[in-house]
């Protein structure tokens, strides 16, 4: 299933972060889908950034995963944020892999 995440133009149900305007309601259903997950599903975050680091977006989630779900994590970030990754969301001895562009 489809779902618009945000755009870079008002319009209603969409809530402004910086220069982006985010769909509350895909938000929501984002959260909900990965908080229901199997216990045994590998969590997929394709990335995280600035507004996941500062608890917006992703970031309550994030947070709710690692603190409340037993699931493997698979996330994504580029690598000028890769440190403040690491100290926002404590990720001790986390596996980086770095990818060549």
């Amino acid at each position: 299933e489809e779902r618009l995440l945000c755009l870079d133009h008002p319009k209603d149900g969409f809530k402004q972060n910086g220069r982006f305007y985010f769909c509350e309601a895909t938000i929501e259903y984002g959260e909900a889908l990965l908080k229901n997950s199997d216990d045994t599903s590998i969590l997929v975050i394709d990335e995280i950034g600035l507004f996941e680091i500062r608890g917006e977006v992703w970031g309550p989630v994030l947070r709710y995963l690692m603190r409340q779900k037993p699931n493997p994590l698979l996330i994504t970030v580029r690598s000028q944020f890769l440190e403040q990754a690491i100290k926002s969301f404590h990720l001790f001895d986390p596996s980086v892999f770095h990818l060549s562009e």
